[in-house]
Order: C-alpha cells, then structure tokens, then sequence
C-alpha cells in the first residue's frame, strides 16, 4: 500500500500543473490532522468536557459540515473559481485553527467550530475540484487515486508525530497544525498557476 502511494505521488510530481495542487492538499490534511488529533484532550484539558460532551460538539461540528455543503459551498461555486476559493480558504482555516488556541468557552468553541467546519467544506471540494481540472489527459483516470495517496500521507504523518509534538505542550499540535496550513495557503498563493499558463508556458 505504502510503495503503491508513494508511486502515485512520484507521478503526480512529474505534472508541474499538480504539483503545487497536491502539495497544497498535503500540507491541508497535514495541518488539519495535527489539528484533531488531539482535540478531545484539548477540550478535556481547556473546558474540562466530558465524553458526552464531546461526542456532542463533533455532531454539532457534523451539522455545520452538512449545512456549509448544502448552502454555502454551492454559491461560492457560482462566484468564485476553485483556486480562488482554495486560496482563501486556506488561508481562514489556518487563521481557523489559531483562533482554536484562544478558545476558553462552550460558546467560543461554538464559534471558532462552525468557522472551521465551514473552512473544511470548502476546501474538501474546491481542492478536489482543481486537483481534476489540473491533471492531463494521460492521468485523468489515476488522479483520484494519487490524491487519496496524498491524503493517507497527509494524514499518516501527524499521526506518527503528535503524540511526540503533545509532550512539549498541549496545544503544540494545534499551533503546528495552524502553521503547516498557513505555509500551504502561502506556498499555493506564491506558486500555482493553472493547467492553461503552464502550457503556455512550456510552448
């Protein structure tokens, strides 16, 4: 599994035009991975919740997914186009998750939740959007699987990581998470070009 991902993420960096897509979502599953890996403990450590508190605030951060899905999400896709959305939105989850390290109330938590759920929802599907808007013709029918290869490394990465991260302080993941998501934003503001001008480009 692991040889077979990491072709995947070989071939997809032989495309200049996913390249910075890919390494965009990367650092996106990185930084948000680092983020829920220990969110339980924060809220046991922060406002003291029990299990049944949290299990309540992960349904709640559910509704707020399913509502940014169903109305918000489908009228940023009138407005803007996916890179435009991409690189705002990664740009707010980082903020997203900084505003994480200030919560110290239920309605704070609330708050800050609702802003990045709403943040995930947009980012899942506009950067999916332009993963496939930006993969040649030769690799249409793969590129759903290079990016569920980026996302296992995505993911797999602070996993093996945090629980190290955690020892120098609680909120250490949080703050690492927040950063790779704003390096992200920055690195995709700084280098993406669409498949278009990288053609022009090579011509």
């Amino acid at each position: 599994m692991w040889s077979k991902s990491l072709g995947n993420i070989r071939k997809a960096a032989t495309s200049k035009s996913l390249r910075t897509v890919l390494t965009t979502e990367l650092t996106f599953w990185g930084g948000f991975t680092f983020f829920t890996s220990f969110l339980a403990l924060q809220l046991v450590h922060r406002l003291h919740y029990s299990t049944v508190d949290i299990g309540d605030f992960f349904a709640y951060i559910g509704v707020c997914i399913a509502v940014a899905q169903g109305a918000i999400v489908p009228i940023l896709a009138k407005r803007f186009k996916n890179y435009q959305v991409v690189r705002a939105g990664m740009i707010a989850m980082g903020g997203s998750l900084l505003l994480q390290l200030l919560v110290h109330s239920t309605a704070e938590l609330l708050a800050v939740g609702a802003l990045i759920a709403f943040c995930y929802s947009v980012l899942m599907t506009n950067v999916s959007a332009l993963v496939s808007s930006s993969a040649g013709r030769e690799i249409q029918g793969e590129v759903l699987g290079i990016e569920a290869s980026v996302q296992a490394v995505g993911e797999s990465i602070p996993a093996i990581a945090a629980g190290y991260i955690a020892t120098i302080g609680i909120n250490t993941p949080n703050l690492i998470g927040a950063l790779v998501v704003l390096f992200g934003g920055l690195f995709f503001s700084v280098f993406y070009r669409s498949r278009r001008e990288v053609l022009h480009q090579d011509s």
